[in-house]
């Protein structure tokens, strides 16, 4: 599976079904206003960083889940409001990450 296949199947139908590279994740319908997913190489310190970027940028996290296998991991994130272009930028840019997609919830 292709990373934007599986980022767009975490956004739309809440999970990561069938990867052969990447662990199975299960999330649950989007109850806050956005959705972060984001794959990643399986390295210390990357969660971290990602927390420090989502506290910067003034986010609440009222939902995470993390999986991680074969030397990747899958973070989906639920957020307090909308992430702006800048912040998913500086996701993006942390050491290790392999892609990063926002949603906003239906509701938003």
């Amino acid at each position: 599976m292709k990373p934007d296949a599986v980022l767009r199947d975490i956004l739309t139908l809440d999970a990561v079904r069938g990867s052969v590279n990447l662990p199975h994740v299960s999330v649950g319908t989007l109850r806050a206003p956005s959705r972060l997913a984001r794959i990643h190489r399986v390295q210390p310190g990357v969660m971290s960083q990602l927390k420090g970027v989502l506290a910067t940028a003034g986010l609440n996290v009222s939902q995470l889940h993390l999986e991680t296998e074969g030397g990747f991991g899958v973070a989906v994130v639920d957020l307090s409001r909308p992430q702006d272009s800048a912040m998913l930028a500086a996701v993006t840019g942390v050491e290790g990450t392999v892609r990063a997609f926002a949603a906003l919830s239906p509701a938003a």
